[in-house]
């Protein structure tokens, strides 16, 4: 992943949600372990070692499609989703 990429992820997880417009469109609840910078977050901290990548934040990296919604919602025009769920694949890739 990119630099610019990791930069996107980084401040999607400390952005106070603008995107959480797009969430009564396609009746999402609107839980906070389930929001786009909630999610942003775990990856930042996963990917800064900062946590372990447990079965919790597999979980949550896995419940992408909730969030897709605020794609088109964001501010900055990032693509969160899409990113998040590259890096993920990532790291499901074995090691050469």
């Amino acid at each position: 992943m990119e630099k610019k990429e990791i930069e996107q992820i980084r401040f999607c997880s400390f952005c106070p949600n603008i995107c959480r417009i797009a969430y009564p469109e396609v009746g999402i609840p609107q839980i906070e372990t389930l929001t786009l910078s909630t999610i942003s977050y775990f990856c930042y901290l996963v990917m800064n070692r900062y946590i372990e990548y447990t079965k919790d934040v597999l979980f949550a990296f896995q419940n992408l499609k909730s969030v897709i919604s605020c794609k088109h919602a964001c501010p900055y025009g990032f693509d969160i989703p899409r990113l998040i769920e590259e890096w993920a694949l990532e790291l499901k890739r074995p090691k050469v």
